[in-house]
């Protein structure tokens, strides 16, 4: 009885050590899978972070390409056309420009100078003693004069006539001088 008491409480303890390693393994597994799930956890909350930074990080240069083709887009948009009425309202305006001297240079070909009938001038010829011609004028002559130019000028030119004669005098007494 004591033998078979023995094997029971053997068979029993056999039991609960079984018992208490299919826990402890239980246990552990229980660990593993739940470590492997906080790690499989925090991975995915890393991979999502990285891919959102990314998405981010992707929307930026896409924000930044759209802003720095927004004066591109107005360049082609409006600048473009307007160039090209400008540079096609040029070139009519030089096309009719050439033709303007186109037009003249042919009538200036067609009548060239010696073709042109010649002009003839009219000069008539006046003394100093000469009247002059009635003139219309809105000047009104009161008669007085400021001065006599006769007077003055014939003064003027009776005092040249005398230095013009002194100095030629002068200079035939030099020329007889040194002949001698």
């Amino acid at each position: 009885m004591t033998q078979s008491q023995y094997n029971l409480q053997v068979t029993q303890a056999v039991g609960t050590q079984s018992a208490e390693a299919v826990m402890t393994q239980q246990n552990k597994n229980d660990l593993a899978s739940n470590t492997q799930t906080a790690i499989a956890n925090n991975i995915a909350t890393q991979t999502q972070v990285a891919v959102e930074t990314s998405q981010w990080y992707t929307d930026q240069t896409r924000q930044r390409e759209e802003q720095r083709q927004g004066p591109i887009a107005f360049l082609w948009m409006w600048c473009l056309p307007m160039f090209i009425v400008l540079f096609a309202g040029l070139v009519l305006w030089g096309f009719w420009r050439w033709l303007k001297i186109q037009q003249a240079n042919q009538r200036i070909l067609e009548n060239p100078a010696d073709k042109l009938p010649a002009l003839e001038a009219k000069v008539t010829h006046r003394r100093h003693d000469d009247p002059l011609p009635y003139i219309d004028s809105d000047i009104v002559d009161s008669g007085y004069q400021l001065t006599k130019p006769d007077d003055q000028v014939e003064q003027w030119l009776d005092e040249v006539k005398d230095k013009l004669l002194s100095s030629d005098e002068d200079e035939k007494k030099k020329d007889d001088n040194t002949d001698n």
